[in-house]
């Protein structure tokens, strides 16, 4: 099978889209992957001025359009879909291509989310949050798929007594720093707590982490 897999390629390191887009050749599909935060115009840029974002916002939307008219795949997946306008959703279906929503997290706007997601002819959640929140917008092709591991990475490991002491604890978070997970993991800061990824660096002095 053809399949356009349309997620955000982080340059620092690996993030679920590299795993998602490594089972899915593994599997023996023929693999076209997108970047859907691949714009021309600088973040500050588009920040400051909004008609350039919504300039460059739209060029990427046609992009996908037009890798999807020269490859023809058989499916489009789209990680999320916060880049991708509900139009150019519509004129990927319109190429007789099925359209797939992956929701890696719970949406962030539901009410505005559940209306680019109706477009989808399937949508999954990868999380029971995710489905509950847009359970009441009765979304149609709305499933649950949670995460995997892939054994490759994500498997146990020898060290040494010193890297145990350093890198061990009863509780161990793995994932990017955002306000409501700081909030979250404050609260549980008594336990022997570690905390990994990237943008920790980002917490006050003063937070119990």
């Amino acid at each position: 099978m053809k399949i356009i897999f349309c997620g955000y390629h982080n340059p620092h390191f690996m993030t679920v889209t590299e795993y998602a887009e490594k089972a899915i050749r593994t599997l023996g599909h023929d693999l076209i992957t997108f970047n859907d935060a691949d714009f021309s115009i600088p973040g500050r840029a588009r920040t400051a001025f909004k008609p350039l974002a919504d300039f460059d916002l739209r060029r990427l939307n046609r992009k996908l359009v037009r890798i999807n008219k020269r490859y023809k795949p058989d499916i489009c997946i789209v990680c999320d879909g916060y880049r991708i306008l509900p139009e150019y959703v519509k004129e990927i279906k319109r190429l007789g291509i099925t359209t797939v929503l992956w929701i890696m997290d719970p949406p962030r706007d539901s009410q505005l989310f559940a209306g680019s997601a109706a477009e989808y002819d399937i949508i999954f959640c990868s999380g029971t949050e995710a489905q509950e929140t847009l359970n009441k917008y009765n979304l149609v092709g709305l499933n649950l798929l949670p995460f995997a591991c892939d054994t490759e990475f994500h498997r146990r490991v020898e060290v040494s007594p010193e890297e145990a002491k350093t890198f061990g604890g009863a509780i161990s978070f793995v994932g990017s720093f955002y306000p409501n997970r700081m909030e979250i993991l404050q609260g549980i800061a008594d336990f022997d707590l570690g905390v990994w990824g990237p943008g920790w660096e980002k917490i006050p002095q003063n937070s119990p982490l």
